[in-house]
């Protein structure tokens, strides 16, 4: 049976009810990497054989140092390089490579008797190696851009609303390489409310506006991803969207594949590189910078003053009170004496 909840009031008049909005509890948050000046390169794939697991470990590492250093010359020569360097392909000694490095990174191993398989990442001393790169001294980057990514998955978008791979791909992308200013909300607090899916479909320009000067960005950038299974655990292609702004302005765009879902980490942090390539490109192209959406017009103090100030001369002839006033092409009124009837008003 159900009886009757008793309801007590008090006093003559209904006192107002503060509702707060909370979010259902989650495990949400990722923080990002910490950001150093060194210049990392990961991913580097080494399979070596030696007389011993350890020897073969060692010149995994050697080899993985070599590439590492070409594909960092590759990818810094297209921005930042100085014209008059010497052939890139002039090697240098493990001495040498050995005195610039910083650290090595093992992303994943695998040691035998006679054999080293192995994922590595190879960190190299900014101070020390940049100026074997010919880095630039004037170290162009761009405006603070707040990055939301975004994950399309069974139909459903998601971005901070609770933990996934694709935010967690960008919080361990190391951006010291890189010529983007990125503002990287951790996920936690009130992020999930203020950059979810459903506000990057606003196009409220107040709205956003209020929320770059809280995170203090300049603009927005939205990688965004699609994840397609072929079935559970087997093959997955992803596709990648960079975008750019309030109204997703579309940069560039590619796809990924994998043989399993084990190796989608690898296949996003991979993504991750590219989109950010594409977004370097776009500032260096002069295609990325403050959004101009929230950018005011205004007419420049010296014209306004000067239509204030304007003399209207005297009427010629009587006026008639019934005449009606007309507009011409030239943006102005068609006479002195319809210019006096009408109020002065800034240009627009």
């Amino acid at each position: 049976m159900f009886g009757l909840l008793p309801v007590i009031t008090t006093g003559y008049a209904l006192c107002p009810t503060i509702a707060y909005a909370q979010l259902e509890p989650g495990d949400r948050g990722i923080p990002p990497v910490e950001t150093t000046e060194n210049l990392l390169v990961t991913g580097i794939r080494v399979d070596v054989s030696a007389s011993s697991g350890e020897n073969a470990r060692l010149i995994g590492w050697r080899l993985a140092e070599r590439k590492a250093w070409q594909l960092l010359w590759d990818k810094r020569n297209d921005f930042d390089r100085d014209d008059n360097l010497k052939d890139p392909t002039t090697p240098f000694s493990d001495k040498k490579l050995d005195s610039i490095v910083s650290s090595v990174v093992v992303e994943k191993e695998e040691i035998g008797p006679n054999r080293y398989i192995a994922t590595l990442g190879v960190e190299f001393d900014r101070a020390r190696g940049g100026s074997l790169l010919g880095l630039r001294k004037n170290y162009r980057h761009s405006p603070p851009m707040l990055l939301v990514p975004l994950t399309w998955t069974a139909g459903a978008p998601v971005s901070f609303e609770w933990r996934n791979a694709w935010q967690k791909a960008w919080a361990e992308f190391k951006t010291s390489h890189s010529h983007i200013a990125y503002v990287r909300p951790t996920g936690d607090n009130l992020d999930p409310v203020l950059l979810n899916a459903t506000q990057l479909g606003s196009q409220n320009q107040i709205q956003w506006q209020n929320i770059l000067e809280q995170y203090g960005a300049s603009g927005l950038l939205t990688p965004e991803i699609r994840i397609h299974y072929s079935w559970p655990g087997g093959p997955v292609s992803v596709s990648f969207l960079a975008k750019y702004g309030i109204d997703q302005k579309i940069l560039g765009h590619f796809t990924l594949k994998a043989a399993s879902i084990d190796n989608l980490p690898v296949l996003l942090k991979q993504g991750v590189e590219h989109i950010d390539a594409i977004y370097m490109m776009a500032l260096f192209g002069g295609n990325l910078g403050n959004d101009r959406t929230f950018i005011a017009i205004e007419a420049p103090a010296s014209e306004v003053a000067t239509f204030t100030q304007r003399s209207v001369p005297a009427p010629a002839y009587p006026r008639d009170e019934n005449m009606a006033l007309k507009n011409n092409n030239s943006g102005g009124l068609s006479s002195p004496e319809k210019r006096k009837e009408a109020p002065l008003a800034p240009t627009p």
